[in-house]
C-alpha cells in the first residue's frame, strides 16, 4: 500500500504570536473546471509531537500519513488532489491556511 507523508514546521508564539495547539490536515479534490481546491473529503486533527511541552521543545516538524485508500474520491474521479494544513490555536481561533501543490495520487 502507497503511503503519502504531509508534514510542515511546528506554528510557535515567538514567530506568529500564537502557538498553535492543534493542526487540521484536509485532503481537497481540484476540480479540472476551477483552479481553487473544493471541498475536503478526508480530514485529520493532528498534535504536534511535543504540544505538551514547552515551546522550546517543540521544535520538530509536525506531520501525519495517508494512505492510499484515504484518496479514494480522487482516485475515482481521476481528479488531482490539494492538501491544505491550518493552525488551531488554544481556544479554537484558526490561523492562516497553507496549501500544497496539486498532484495525482
Amino acid at each position: 500500500t502507497r503511503v503519502y507523508t504531509v508534514s510542515w514546521p511546528a506554528v510557535q508564539r515567538r514567530f506568529t504570536g500564537v502557538r498553535a495547539f492543534c493542526y487540521e490536515v484536509s485532503l481537497c479534490v481540484v476540480r479540472a473546471d476551477s483552479s481553487k481546491p473544493g471541498r475536503a473529503f478526508r480530514r485529520r486533527t493532528v498534535l504536534s509531537e511535543n504540544y505538551h511541552q514547552s515551546e522550546l521543545r517543540d521544535v520538530k516538524p509536525v506531520g501525519c500519513v495517508f494512505r492510499q485508500e484515504d484518496f479514494k474520491t480522487a482516485i475515482e474521479q481521476k481528479s488531482s488532489v490539494v492538501v491544505s494544513v491550518t493552525p488551531i490555536g488554544p481556544t479554537g481561533e484558526r490561523g492562516k491556511t497553507i496549501f500544497s501543490e496539486p498532484f495525482q495520487p
